[in-house]
């Protein structure tokens, strides 16, 4: 048996009983009571001799603290002040890329968007704020550090579903002898579904009006001129068929409108949805069967019609409904070709030319007149309501910035179904949170600025619900938003990858692309399939087209000046011009079978998708120095500027106006964006706060070209350089305040009026581009 440890033979144990009262009397272990061990010394003198010992260790305890204090090298870790200051310095974390691009799975997109196609979802009905929950809980799963599900009540617009929208043919005695559609034949199990909605235009008033019909093609504004200038039809006091394509549909509604027409039917041709023929349509093939229509908004702003420029919150004043809709006067409604044929082979008149016809086994007239003295009948029934909406917002906090946001945000409402657009969005969407939650979770990860994720209501209508929150969050966002980048559609074809971007985004559009693999050639990456078959004009590089509307990302950058992008994969737009959407957009049958089936059946375009939005997140969330460049900002404008010059350049010039002050403004952009870029590509990166002033002049650039007075006529399109055509929302202008003063000069009613509106853009042109190059000047001093 061990022996304990030795007591000195001075000192001998005494057992020392406590009182009963004692706190430390009678502790227990089980049932045994112990006493305290008490130690005593025998005699004085062995005392003294300990005391003098224990005296002498003291001393020396003492000397060799000193020494070690005043003579030994000294070992400190630094201060919690400096290992900040260094962890500001760190650069971005490029092995994340690689770890996002294993962790996206195409089987959890297919998941997410077989859930969200199982029903219809119309902004502001019942299942809209049962899908915002479900994104809401799905980003939880991810690990985002905040979610939330935020309502907006804002004015919506639904058909009378008991009396649904319909348009007739009648003969000379008012016998009906013709009725369109009211709803669309289902050809696949998915799509036998309840609480589908009619197909309508949203905002188009209600009303009933009979008439005769005049065909005027696509319903562009040159197609009115060339009725009126050419072929000597007079559309007033008459409906007008037009064909879906071209441009923005409200925009073909405006234009008949200022024509006279006193009603709209809109269609879509085979011409541009059945290629192949209308006996080959889905579901044989992609193609759209004749009693599908198009469904879609008419409004052509932006953000809740009664609150323009203000949130639709609680409190806030909302406008009078017949105002802000006054410029929406006539019915209107869309059908499919099997009903437009039965009004086009009435029409009497002339043919129309050759280039207005379509691919209807029938001939093409201009009407007004129908056979037999016959007349058209449009009833249309809608009424306008304000709903709640809902927008979802999920966060994953940034460690470094948390007050830098890099936004990526796609909406959730559809017509119907809403397979490609936009749940095949919204799934790769969920994805990718679900992804660099993993990177975070797993691989600890710590972005350096906050990334979020919006799940965004009521696109459809007319981008109602994005705004909202922009509005909402317009002081954090102007000062704190890095980029938006949306994806409205992930999938439409799979023939190449386009993009429509901001210039300072082209770059790293570019250095994203090339680093992914392409899903219809694994030996090729994104951007190399993207070069090959979608060049830019000079052929040297991708082409990006100008961003425009047509989704959220239009709040971004006319109210908050956010540097902004959208990009998708589309079909061959050179082998199929006419198709300007894949061909059930808007209908009943963009579903989950007509995507598994004739679009992306393996999910591997979505996975790329993914993949790019995941990789650019990653970018603008860990980047030291964000990549934006400033220097093909510059030079898109005097492209841009330039193509204008070619145009009006003759006709500005016997006005007696010039370039001069424009072209002045551009060059010193253009050298002052040089000089900026090569500032930092020589800074010593060793100042954090350095680092933040560069990147705050890199992500303000486009305030720089905000208006507050907004455009001439639109006061909520308030960027100067880049915004929706007026003749067409879905397409962008460069400096659309200038088209729009120069469109159609020459046949203007007060053209004197509207070439001082031209010199006066010009002069405002120029101001705020010299404004912006002065905005990069100061970040060098």
């Amino acid at each position: 048996m061990a022996e304990g440890p030795k007591i000195p033979a001075e000192v001998e144990p005494l057992l020392v009983e406590e009182d009963e009262g004692s706190e430390r009397a009678n502790v227990t272990s089980g049932s045994h009571t112990s006493s305290r061990v008490e130690l005593r010394p025998k005699n004085n003198a062995t005392s003294e001799r300990w005391l003098l010992l224990a005296l002498c260790a003291i001393i020396l305890l003492a000397v060799g603290l000193v020494f070690g204090i005043y003579f030994a090298p000294v070992v400190r870790s630094p201060p919690d002040s400096y290992l900040a200051w260094q962890k500001l310095l760190k650069g971005e974390d490029e092995w994340v890329s690689d770890k996002l691009m294993k962790y996206i799975k195409k089987e959890n997109i297919e998941r997410h968007l077989r859930y969200l196609t199982s029903r219809p979802h119309v902004a502001g009905t019942p299942i809209d704020k049962v899908n915002a929950e479900y994104v809401m809980n799905e980003l939880l799963k991810s690990g985002v550090d905040s979610a939330e599900v935020i309502p907006y009540d804002i004015l919506l617009s639904y058909p009378d579903l008991n009396n649904p929208n319909k348009v007739q043919i009648l003969e000379e005695d008012g016998t009906v002898i013709f009725t369109s559609h009211l709803y669309e034949t289902p050809v696949t199990p998915d799509e036998d579904v309840s609480d589908i909605i009619p197909p309508y235009n949203a905002f188009a008033p209600n009303g009933t009006v009979e008439g005769e019909v005049v065909f005027a093609n696509f319903g562009e504004v040159d197609d009115f001129l060339r009725l009126e200038r050419e072929l000597n039809i007079n559309v007033t006091d008459k409906i007008v068929l037009v064909k879906y394509g071209k441009i923005f549909r409200g925009s073909k509604v405006k234009f008949a409108q200022e024509a006279g027409a006193k009603g709209v039917i809109i269609y879509s041709d085979p011409e541009s949805v059945a290629l192949n023929g209308v006996d080959d349509v889905y579901p044989d093939s992609w193609w759209l069967p004749g009693t599908a229509v198009e469904r879609g908004t008419l409004w052509e702003l932006y953000g809740d019609p009664l609150t323009p420029a203000y949130p639709s919150i609680d409190g806030a004043y909302r406008e009078p409904e017949d105002t802000v809709l006054e410029h929406l006067k006539i019915p209107v409604q869309p059908i499919g070709y099997t009903d437009a044929a039965h009004i086009l082979s009435q029409l009497g008149g002339a043919e129309a030319p050759k280039d207005w016809w379509g691919t209807l086994n029938l001939t093409y007239r201009l009407g007004p007149t129908l056979n037999n003295n016959r007349r058209v009948r449009l009833e249309v029934g809608n009424r306008n309501q304000r709903n709640y909406t809902y927008t979802a917002v999920g966060t994953f906090k940034g460690s470094l910035e948390p007050d830098r946001y890099v936004i990526l945000g796609n909406h959730r409402d559809a017509w119907v179904l809403g397979a490609l657009d936009p749940s095949s969005g919204t799934a790769v969407m969920l994805e990718v949170a679900r992804a660099i939650g993993q990177v975070i979770r797993e691989d600890e990860w710590q972005p350096r600025r906050s990334i979020m994720f919006c799940s965004w209501a009521a696109e459809e209508m007319g981008t109602l619900g994005s705004p909202e929150w922009v509005e909402e969050h317009i002081k954090t966002l102007a000062d704190n938003g890095v980029v938006y980048l949306n994806v409205d559609i992930a999938v439409e074809g799979g023939f190449s990858f386009i993009a429509k971007a901001t210039p300072n985004l082209h770059q790293v559009l570019y250095n994203a692309t090339k680093k992914i693999k392409d899903a219809s050639c694994p030996d090729k990456s994104v951007y190399e399939i993207w070069l090959e078959r979608n060049p830019s004009e000079d052929k040297k590089q991708p082409k990006v087209d100008n961003i425009g509307s047509g989704s959220d990302f239009i709040a971004f950058m006319s109210a908050a000046g956010i540097s902004s992008m959208d990009f998708r994969y589309k079909y061959n737009r050179t082998s199929m011009p006419s198709l300007i959407q894949y061909p059930a957009y808007h209908s009943l049958h963009d579903s989950f079978s007509y995507v598994k089936k004739f679009v992306d059946p393996d999910f591997l375009y979505q996975q790329t998708i993914a993949r790019v939005w995941a990789e650019l997140a990653r970018v603008f969330a860990d980047s030291l120095i964000l990549p934006y460049d400033c220097i093909e900002y510059g030079y898109q404008m005097k492209a841009n500027m330039a193509k204008i010059k070619l145009r009006y350049g003759a006709e500005i010039s016997e006005r007696g106006l010039t370039f001069d002050f424009i072209d002045k403004s551009l060059d010193e952009f253009v050298i002052t964006s040089q000089q900026f870029h090569e500032y930092i590509n020589t800074m010593e990166q060793n100042d954090p706060l350095a680092i933040r002033k560069v990147n705050d002049h890199l992500m303000y650039l486009d305030r720089a070209f905000l208006d507050p007075a907004g455009l001439p006529g639109r006061p909520l399109y308030k960027h100067v350089v880049y915004a929706p055509s007026s003749r067409d929302i879905y397409s962008g202008d460069a400096f659309p305040g200038l088209v729009d003063a120069l469109f159609d000069i020459e046949n203007s009613k007060h053209p004197d009026n509207q070439w001082k509106e031209v010199e006066k853009h010009m002069s405002v042109l120029a101001y705020f581009i010299h404004g912006a190059a002065l905005k990069l000047k100061a970040a060098l001093q």
